[in-house]
């Protein structure tokens, strides 16, 4: 299996870095670390870190595979793995995806405040103020969403 899609025009998933990141992960099942991938590719970090996301998108637009992370230690590297998409959510294999919901549900968080005050400081006739009335608005429902599941009480 390769990665084949994605474009690489600059504004989209680049392909070409993505399957070097995929590649590498295939011959390495035990997982790499960024500065891994920087030795073996001779790229630098950010080429690593685009790499990566680039190939998380082209996955996820029609295949079972993801890139995994987790941490190693304090002040380690995270270590990424190629896995079966089933994994991602096995709290027993990864603390990614809970470590990544507090993540994500701070942030729309953040964004929902700022997405706010935007709105409010802008002209809504303008494209950034309409961005910002359309952000803060769905934001807004998922910040709703996301509470009543916090309120619900419900413990797995």
């Amino acid at each position: 299996m390769s990665i084949t899609s994605g474009d690489d025009d600059g504004h989209g998933p680049s392909a070409d870095l993505a399957g070097l990141v995929f590649d590498q992960l295939v011959a390495h099942p035990d997982g790499m670390t960024v500065p891994d991938f920087c030795e073996e590719l001779s790229l630098p970090r950010r080429t690593i870190y685009k790499g990566i996301r680039d190939a998380r998108m082209i996955l996820a637009e029609d295949d079972t595979l993801f890139i995994l992370s987790d941490p190693q230690g304090a002040r380690e590297p995270w270590l990424y793995r190629l896995v079966d998409g089933a994994m991602v959510i096995d709290a027993s294999e990864s603390g990614w995806v809970s470590n990544r919901i507090g993540d994500a549900q701070t942030r729309v968080q953040t964004i929902y405040a700022g997405m706010r005050v935007a709105a409010r400081a802008t002209d809504g006739r303008t494209r950034d103020g309409r961005k910002a009335r359309v952000l803060a608005r769905a934001c807004g429902r998922l910040v709703e969403d996301l509470e009543e599941i916090d309120l619900s009480g419900d413990e797995e």
